[in-house]
């Protein structure tokens, strides 16, 4: 019970750093990474965590396509995708 609760803090932990820290990154490789992170997280995070985040999370992406031009849209959005699915 002690190691399931450390590693659901760790990775709750990891899922707070990277949402306040991809979207800064110029590398277009790190945002689609940290994009395809971010939905693996989605998965083993607490519920109620995912639910707090999910709108930050739809804002940044929204933001990020806006700013990046719809020809970037369908790599986002995949990376993402794969993560949740």
């Amino acid at each position: 019970v002690d190691d399931s609760r450390r590693a659901q803090q760790a990775l709750s932990m990891a899922f707070a750093i990277l949402m306040s820290s991809w979207q800064s990154s110029k590398d277009m490789n790190v945002r689609i990474g940290a994009m395809e992170t971010l939905g693996h997280l989605c998965l083993v995070i607490p519920k109620d965590l995912f639910l707090t985040n999910a709108d930050a999370l739809l804002e940044l992406v929204v933001n990020l396509l806006t700013r990046q031009g719809i020809a970037c849209i369908w790599i986002y959005l995949v990376r993402l995708m794969r993560g949740l699915c």
